[in-house]
């Protein structure tokens, strides 16, 4: 018999993975990165924190100003493994499968989908669907 901290343990981390099948994930966001020219500057990506909407997921808000890839890179490597404090408390390890929102610290957003190679972000709403 599971307790009700299990089941709900359980729940989360299949409405995650169901999440990464439809947008960006961490790994993902590295790995295009990491195609992109180095020292093309695209919009910029900071404060990286837990989503508000999803506390396992991971949120970064967009800069008013632009960065290099290289820069966005950095900042982005440096979550996967790290561990966020969600919005209402709890810890969250961000690991390569965590799905990627933009949003600001404490207030939903779109989700990543992809960035076009010019260095624009791809967003779109979570109730939009996707084919």
């Amino acid at each position: 018999m599971m307790d009700t901290q299990s089941l709900i343990n359980l729940l989360t981390s299949l409405s995650q993975k169901n999440r990464a099948k439809t947008q960006m994930t961490l790994g993902g966001l590295i790995a295009r990165l990491k195609q992109l020219d180095q020292s093309l500057e695209m919009e910029g990506l900071y404060g990286p924190h837990s989503f508000r909407g999803y506390y396992c997921d991971i949120a970064f808000e967009r800069g008013d100003h632009k960065l290099k890839v290289s820069e966005v890179l950095q900042t982005v490597r440096r979550c996967k493994g790290k561990t966020f404090v969600g919005y209402k408390g709890g810890n969250f390890k961000m690991v390569k499968d965590t799905p990627v929102w933009i949003a600001a610290y404490g207030v939903c957003g779109p989700r990543l989908m992809s960035i076009k190679d010019d260095g624009t972000l791809v967003t779109a709403h979570e109730d939009e669907v996707y084919l």
